[in-house]
């Protein structure tokens, strides 16, 4: 079953503030508080500068042969939040499939997000190509300026 671990930030690697199970994050704060959606961390995500990347990614396997859908939700707070230099470029979930040999793609999106709102369930359906093994979520600004918060991330596969 696809699926994503630690989506609320709550375990962070020792002595450090990096959650566990994700990766390349950039521009990226774990923010611990009493303000969370859920529990008492949160992921915060804020670029000021049009096209540059602030975002964390998690692999995860997917078989596209029993996978038809991907439910992807979040809890989202934004503060400020605009596109990037392009109207593409703007904050929400990215799921990138591949192939058993990384040789095909395909990408969908989740958003955007933009303005200044308080937490908020946000969640989406995605197809799953018949010829995906594995896939990247991506947690980010996307270029979009401002500041997003986002906690409780999941992912659940829906069968074909």
């Amino acid at each position: 079953r696809p699926g994503i671990d630690n989506g609320g930030r709550e375990a962070v690697l020792p002595d450090t503030p990096v959650p566990t199970a994700w990766y390349y994050g950039r521009q990226m704060e774990v923010v611990e508080g009493d303000d969370a959606a859920e529990g008492r961390r949160y992921l915060k995500l804020e670029n000021s500068d049009p096209g540059r990347p602030a975002h964390l990614f998690q692999g995860f396997p997917v078989d596209g042969r029993s996978v038809a859908r991907l439910s992807l939700r979040a809890q989202v707070r934004a503060e400020g939040v605009r596109p990037g230099l392009v109207a593409e470029e703007a904050p929400g979930l990215v799921v990138k499939f591949f192939d058993g040999d990384r040789s095909r793609s395909a990408r969908f999106f989740v958003g955007p997000w933009a303005g200044t709102f308080p937490w908020k369930a946000v969640s989406g359906m995605v197809p799953v190509p018949g010829w995906a093994r594995e896939a990247i979520l991506q947690v980010g600004m996307l270029g979009g300026t401002g500041r997003i918060e986002v906690d409780t991330v999941s992912v659940e596969g829906i069968a074909r």
